[in-house]
């Protein structure tokens, strides 16, 4: 069975805290609709950081069946989404291109897709450690929220972006999510949260402890999940990541 991915009900469940998820029946896609405060009238966002759905071309048809219930909506497009800037225009009254993004071409032998200055910093990140797929994500919750929080507190994030442990509960049940952790001398330094949806994966979270940025070890989780997601997709979404690559593409969101 194909993964969801960010179009997938519990991940828009997991984001529950922010906006009661409602699903946009024809598309596949999920908002979060919210009361504005003082007000009888309500608002709707994407799911954070991107809205993706099943059929872009039945998106409009969505949006028209929503009529007046909403005083706007505002969402991140999917960089990988099956549309055109001008197909957004035909459903939004404002597009601006937000940013871009890194991605790997996975189909492509991977030391043609990591530059050589960071081949050998996996490989020295790999002599001190070991890279572990997570078997049971579930099991893993009070290790990742340890290492979540010294991010959180390190780059002072809130709001939405912070998340809380209830919705990393969610998450973790979530087909399609993919953890990968980071082990030195018995001790998680780092892991990585990676979304598979359909021959796409995505670099959602990662986090370190101070050892595991002593060490290197997003270089050992990075290359870990090329060697991993290679078998199972085509394209891997870096995001905002600065990893530097011989043979990259840029994708662009809208939002």
């Amino acid at each position: 069975m194909t993964s969801l991915g960010y179009a997938s009900p519990v991940y828009a469940q997991s984001l529950g805290e922010f906006g009661t998820p409602l699903e946009l029946p024809r598309c596949g896609g999920w908002i979060l609709v919210r009361d504005i405060p003082g007000y009888f009238y309500r608002d709707a966002m994407g799911c954070y950081p991107l809205f993706a759905c099943r059929d872009w071309s039945q998106l409009p048809d969505d949006l028209a069946e929503l009529g007046s219930d909403l005083v706007s909506l505002a969402l991140v497009t999917d960089p990988f989404g099956e549309y055109q800037e001008a197909d957004l225009r035909k459903c939004f009254d404002v597009v601006i291109p937000f940013k871009q993004h890194l991605v790997a071409d996975l189909r492509r032998p991977i030391t043609e897709i990591v530059s050589q200055n960071h081949r050998v910093r996996a490989r020295r990140a790999l002599r001190k450690l070991t890279v572990e797929q997570v078997g049971e994500p579930v099991g893993f919750l009070d290790e990742w929220i340890r290492l979540y929080e010294l991010l959180r507190r390190k780059h002072n994030i809130n709001g939405i972006r912070a998340f809380s442990r209830n919705a990393f509960r969610i998450l973790f049940n979530m087909p399609g999510l993919v953890i990968l952790r980071a082990v030195f001398e018995g001790e998680t330094i780092g892991a990585a949260l990676r979304i598979v949806q359909g021959d796409k994966s995505y670099a959602h979270l990662s986090a370190f402890s101070d050892r595991g940025y002593e060490l290197g070890a997003s270089y050992a989780l990075n290359w870990a999940a090329l060697e991993l997601l290679a078998d199972r997709t085509s394209w891997l979404d870096w995001g905002g990541w600065s990893w530097h690559y011989r043979r990259w593409h840029r994708w662009s969101d809208c939002l």
